[in-house]
């Protein structure tokens, strides 16, 4: 038997953005953190707080993966953005 998907369960508007970022950041980012973010094809700035920090790197691109948790974007839309880290004081 071969298996295929037939069908994908998705929320209306609730999205999950999931950013990259290398992994010499390892250590300074953090959940709870702000990500600023632009979306490809809309000049308007987002924010949102990083929601969980993926504990595996890449061995490929040496980056790894964090989550934001957004809403009423399209599937599958890229971007780019900065995650505020505070400074020490």
């Amino acid at each position: 038997m071969m298996l295929r998907t037939v069908f994908k369960i998705q929320s209306k508007s609730e999205r999950k953005l999931v950013l990259e970022f290398d992994q010499k950041y390892w250590k300074k980012v953090k959940a709870g953190q702000t990500f600023k973010y632009r979306v490809d094809g809309d000049t308007k700035e987002y924010e949102g707080v990083i929601t969980k920090i993926y504990p595996h790197v890449n061995g490929e691109n040496r980056k790894l993966n964090a989550e934001v948790q957004a809403k009423d974007f399209i599937v599958g839309l890229f971007g780019d953005g900065y995650i505020h880290v505070p400074s020490k004081e």
